[in-house]
């Protein structure tokens, strides 16, 4: 591994011990931000309703007094899920849409003005199926797609997006959420047999003492990938933005892994589970009709609008305000 241990990190052991290079992100501080960015907003006479919060955390987690929105980036993760046959077949051509830019996140972020990333890792190929009582990969699987998802960070960026692309990624992170001990509303629930299935093997396992465990048996590649974004992330003090069932089970195996992991994570929207300590950004104006990914790009053109009015140094988006 290299000095910052990342870029070798080939085995679960190493994974497990990235979180040890993490710097602690100080709620005093992060109060103390959010205090002297309120204040700014109301001399600035803009309206911004919960945005403080959110901008608060964000100059604590890039170690600022005022957050910088100058190279904000969208990542995706795809891969092809064995508990989802359907989804995976499909995963190819939904691919191709992202990347001719025929989606609707592809628009918003042209608005935004952002860098927008697809990482396929290997969608023709399915991990195995926890139906059939083997692991969704095997450990050095596991590690290396952590690993690749890394790469997604860049020196510069300075607030980043992470999420997944099919119904695959959702199903599998519902079952590593179950596995961890959390509660998925039966109106929620996608699948009910990988939910069931999860539950057996967590009894008998030590899921909720190893996370990795629960990623390993339950999880897929590109879940992995977002791990090791929100890892390469907090090292690199880049804030994370998730909205998605994917993003919530990665931020739960953070969490997992090292207390205080998710510190440097914004969920957008009200999550469907509650994970304690993840930091939340809801407010009143956000559209329903916004899927995921959506609804976090808005928020993102959108602060970035604020932080011009408030900071002729930050770099103004070419739109004007979403409705």
């Amino acid at each position: 591994m290299t000095d910052d241990g990342i870029e070798d990190a080939i085995t679960l052991e190493e994974i497990r011990s990235i979180p040890g290079h993490f710097e602690p992100i100080d709620k005093d501080i992060v109060s103390e931000r959010t205090q002297g960015l309120d204040d700014k907003i109301n001399q600035s006479g803009a309206t911004a309703d919960g945005y403080p919060s959110f901008l608060g955390l964000c100059a604590a987690v890039q170690d600022r007094a005022i957050p910088q929105f100058h190279r904000p980036c969208v990542a995706l993760y795809a891969a092809a899920h064995g508990c989802a046959p359907e989804s995976a077949q499909k995963l190819p051509d939904i691919i191709e849409l992202y990347m001719r830019g025929e989606k609707p996140i592809n628009n918003f972020c042209q608005l935004l003005d952002t860098d927008f990333r697809v990482y396929d890792l290997d969608s023709e190929h399915m991990s195995e199926n926890p139906l059939d009582g083997e692991p969704a990969m095997s450990e050095e699987e596991t590690a290396r797609a952590t690993s690749y998802g890394m790469m997604a960070i860049e020196e510069g960026m300075d607030i980043v997006y992470l999420g997944t692309i099919g119904q695959g990624a959702a199903i599998s992170a519902q079952a590593v959420l179950t596995a961890l001990g959390y509660e998925i509303e039966k109106d929620d629930i996608i699948d009910g047999d990988v939910i069931a299935a999860a539950k057996s093997w967590a009894k008998d396992s030590k899921a909720q003492m190893d996370a990795l465990l629960a990623l390993q048996h339950m999880g897929g590649y590109d879940l992995c990938a977002l791990l090791g974004g929100m890892m390469a992330a907090r090292l690199a003090q880049v804030p994370i933005i998730i909205d998605s069932w994917s993003g919530l089970a990665a931020a739960a195996i953070l969490k997992a892994i090292t207390p205080n992991g998710e510190a440097h994570i914004i969920h957008c929207g009200v999550p469907r589970v509650a994970i304690p300590g993840l930091a939340v950004f809801a407010n009143q104006e956000q559209n329903p009709r916004f899927s995921s990914g959506l609804r976090s790009v808005h928020l993102l053109i959108n602060a970035k609008m604020l932080m011009t009015a408030i900071d002729p140094a930050t770099q103004s988006p070419k739109v004007v305000r979403l409705k």
